[in-house]
């Protein structure tokens, strides 16, 4: 009685990344963003590429991005939000409530707005307590 051999198998190779058309983003946008990275000697990485501010709402622009989709840019990547339920609705507004009681005219209290930290970030926070600003 012999025993069968068993086929080695393959794994099935992924499929090839598809880069977006960027051709009709200017180049003085897409010039900010970083250099990508070499790939190391000898073997095969997965490159990332970060997207600017700009970049991030020229594609909002382009619809690319649709206005309905709850997206937010987090250090160049963009990244899609949960959807707002009634729990965290109620949350947001009560902690919103308390803040301004707490503090009044003495600060901006901005509930799920962008707020630019970098040329690569424009997160949208449930709640951020802001400066208030002369120019404001």
């Amino acid at each position: 009685m012999t025993t069968p051999v068993k086929e080695p198998t393959t794994a099935a190779a992924a499929p090839p990344a598809i880069a977006p058309d960027r051709s009709s983003i200017p180049a003085e946008d897409s010039a900010a963003a970083p250099p990508a990275p070499a790939a190391p000697a000898g073997g095969l990485t997965r490159l990332r590429r970060k997207f600017t501010v700009a970049e991030y709402y020229r594609m909002a622009e382009e619809g690319i991005l649709q206005p309905t989709e709850r997206v937010e840019l987090i250090d160049g990547v963009i990244f899609v939000m949960a959807p707002i339920g009634m729990p965290h609705a109620v949350g947001v507004r009560r902690m919103e409530q308390a803040l301004h009681q707490a503090l009044g005219a003495a600060a901006i209290i901005s509930v799920q707005n962008p707020l630019r930290l970098d040329d690569y970030s424009d997160p949208e926070p449930d709640i951020a307590v802001l400066r208030l600003r002369e120019d404001e």
